[in-house]
């Protein structure tokens, strides 16, 4: 890749394109019709299971089959483990105490049996969570390489991203659509902004795949012991065996009946919690505009309103699934008293035609206690296979109840499989849509700018036939703000700058900004050639709007890269204090006692005055060749300012930077005015200073 293929037009993005994706959701006109649940799951599952890397599928399966196998020989443990229950029990009452080696000795070995299967059950969970992890892991890394891409690439088509709330270049217009773009990416699928993408990726999908897991692998688990036990129960009663399978139709329609609100029910809470999750966010990014409006009371009113739906959804569904749950734990055990009252019935007769047919010589004795004896041994063989039927009636019954015992959790699979699947297909089609953007840019009303469609900008290096060319070079850019019909804000600008500074100038909403996004290569709307230093080490872009890493003041001033990336210059933390006390931060110090390892919410404990200033301690650090500023100073004062771009032309060999104060024109020495679509694009160039 020569440089340009930084994230629009290179080879790992056009991987990317052909990598796996889920089916986009039908449209119907502006209406995003969703999947059926199970479909949703399905393609989910498919991510993982059939579309991940080799290495990933390999260790899943193999993971998989060992979990597999160790079900298996649990389904068949606890068939043994019942079985040998009857011939405790069975051995107790037939002999009655009389010889209690051998029932210690039975004793003995069925305990070892249970303290055997205890490991293989903790072995069991492991192997579960393993998997599990793997699940999350790589389905949360699907999402966040869309997430990540489509956010940073909305710049560059003025997508719900592409102009900040504070951009001085936001037209009402532009943050309309900004806001409704916004709200329908953030809920994946256009309903409402309390439906955020973080909200998705950092939890939803682990409760998706914590579901997943356990549900398939329960559901798994109850076959093969239902395989085991069905056939043990078909050899103690076969017509318990059929009635067992009768009794789970008749009660799973009766649950999935009680039941068949409870995803409708889910998902109105998941609306909900994140309304007043979204609310809450709110009040925390504007608490200042709220505390100067005097709207605490009513901010308190709203949030509690929201509150009050949640906990109604919540209670509602909570309701309705105690309902179910009721239902089937009295189903269960109305129904587990059918074995008890008809094979006791039927074995007493079989006892009573064993006693009659007994020889003659045994009644002639006349000791009762032996006739006795007889028929308790009788009774006593039918108390342990009652007991052993009794058991494996209700274990298969609750097998076959399985997906009626976890209604509830078949529900919330349901509803996250459908809100991940659309947001996924969202997602990616709004990154295909970013993607088309870059292959083709709006034309103009001339015929000569229509000849231009279908152009891009180009991103290049500044080396050219192995000599490198000015740090800063620009060839025939326009470019368009976002919407229809195109707006031309710069046309056919031609520019080189290889040393001091270039200051870009013109009225609110002319470009300026855009221009620089476009240097950057985070602006796709137009068509040209920008050349310039493509190594980021010496390259340094500084926003209006720093960013602050939730992390330590020396990660503030590494940003954005680490101790073992940074360059050779800094030394260690006595340079990174010196270069704080250079830009005036040596009160921040203060703040920490020196300890540079701190770890702080910088964004909120630092003033945007006090961010610009670290991010010019950052170009103090890496020392860039060039350095590109939008706005860097405009929450500083004069005297700071001063100190801020003295820092900027002591370590860099051009920069270019974005103001409105008439007070940095000193810093540079030429000055590039935009005048905007109001003049068709018009730019001029002119000689500050020397």
């Amino acid at each position: 890749s020569t440089g340009s293929g930084c994230r629009h037009s290179c080879e790992p993005c056009s991987k990317m394109a052909g990598a796996a994706t889920l089916l986009p959701p039908a449209a119907v006109g502006n209406v995003v019709v969703r999947p059926s649940p199970l479909k949703a799951t399905l393609e989910l599952w498919r991510l993982f299971w059939w579309d991940s890397p080799l290495s990933v599928r390999t260790q899943a399966f193999l993971r998989l089959g060992a979990i597999i196998f160790v079900q298996t020989f649990r389904g068949k443990a606890s068939a043994m483990l019942s079985t040998a229950r009857r011939q405790q029990i069975d051995s107790m009452i037939k002999d009655s105490g009389s010889d209690r080696r051998r029932i210690l000795s039975g004793l003995g070995r069925y305990v070892a049996m249970l303290l055997l299967l205890s490991p293989v059950n903790k072995l069991y969970w492991r192997l579960l969570r393993s998997l599990r992890q793997l699940w999350t892991q790589h389905l949360t890394s699907h999402f966040l390489s869309t997430f990540v891409e489509a956010q940073c690439l909305s710049y560059g088509t003025g997508g719900s991203h592409a102009l900040s709330d504070t951009s001085p270049e936001a037209s009402p217009e532009d943050s309309e659509e900004k806001r409704s773009a916004a709200a329908a990416h953030a809920s994946g699928g256009g309903d409402g902004p309390n439906r955020l993408p973080d909200q998705r990726i950092s939890h939803d999908v682990g409760t998706f795949t914590m579901l997943s897991v356990m549900l398939s692998l329960e559901m798994l688990q109850a076959t093969i012991n239902l395989y085991f036990n069905s056939r043990l129960l078909k050899t103690v009663s076969p017509w318990l065996s059929k009635g067992v399978v009768l009794a789970a139709v008749v009660g799973t329609m009766c649950t999935r009946l009680l039941g068949h609100r409870i995803p409708a029910m889910y998902e109105a809470e998941r609306h909900a919690d994140g309304d007043f999750i979204y609310s809450l966010t709110r009040v925390r990014e504007n608490a200042e505009s709220i505390a100067f409006y005097g709207g605490q009371r009513l901010e308190l009113k709203r949030l509690g309103i929201k509150l009050a739906q949640r906990l109604h959804t919540e209670w509602v569904r909570f309701a309705r699934k105690d309902e179910v749950q009721l239902f089937s734990q009295a189903y269960r055990q109305i129904i587990g008293l059918v074995p008890v009252y008809l094979l006791a019935g039927r074995m007493e007769a079989s006892v009573a035609v064993a006693g009659a047919s007994a020889p003659l010589p045994a009644r002639s004795h006349g000791h009762h206690s032996h006739s006795h004896h007889g028929a308790s041994a009788g009774r006593g063989t039918n108390v342990g296979l009652v007991n052993q039927a009794r058991e494996l009636f209700d274990d298969t019954l609750y097998q076959l109840l399985v997906f009626a015992e976890n209604t509830s959790d078949f529900s919330r699979l349901s509803a996250l499989a459908s809100e991940l699947h659309s947001y996924d297909a969202a997602s990616r089609a709004t990154l295909l849509h970013l993607k088309a953007d870059q292959a083709e840019s709006p034309a103009g009303s001339s015929g000569a700018r229509r000849a231009g469609a279908g152009r891009r900008i180009l991103l290049e290096p500044r080396a050219a036939n192995g000599q490198a060319g000015p740090l800063l070079q620009i060839e025939r850019l326009s470019l368009w703000a976002p919407g229809l019909p195109a707006r031309l804000l710069v046309d056919t600008l031609d520019l080189e700058h290889a040393q001091g500074g270039l200051l870009i100038s013109g009225p609110s909403g002319v470009g300026k900004t855009t221009l620089l996004r476009a240097i950057a290569g985070l602006w796709l709307r137009g068509d040209g050639v920008v050349r310039r230093e493509m190594d980021p080490k010496r390259v340094l872009f500084l926003p209006q709007q720093p960013y602050m890493q939730v992390g330590t003041l020396r990660e503030q001033l590494l940003y954005p890269f680490t101790d073992e990336m940074c360059s050779d210059g800094v030394a260690g933390d006595a340079d990174l204090i010196a270069i704080l006390k250079r830009v005036a931060l040596d009160h921040v110090l203060k703040r920490v006692g020196g300890d540079l390892g701190v770890v702080r919410r910088w964004a909120e404990e630092l003033s945007i005055g006090e961010q610009q200033r670290i991010s010019v301690a950052r170009l103090l650090v890496h020392r860039p060749m060039l350095a590109i500023l939008d706005e860097t100073t405009s929450a500083n004062d004069l005297s700071h300012e001063r100190l801020m771009y003295d820092c900027v032309a002591e370590v860099c060999e051009a920069f270019v930077s974005v103001g409105h104060r008439a007070s940095i024109e000193e810093f540079h020495t030429r000055r590039l005015t935009l005048f905007g679509e109001q003049s068709g694009g018009r730019w001029t160039l002119e000689k500050l200073r020397a």
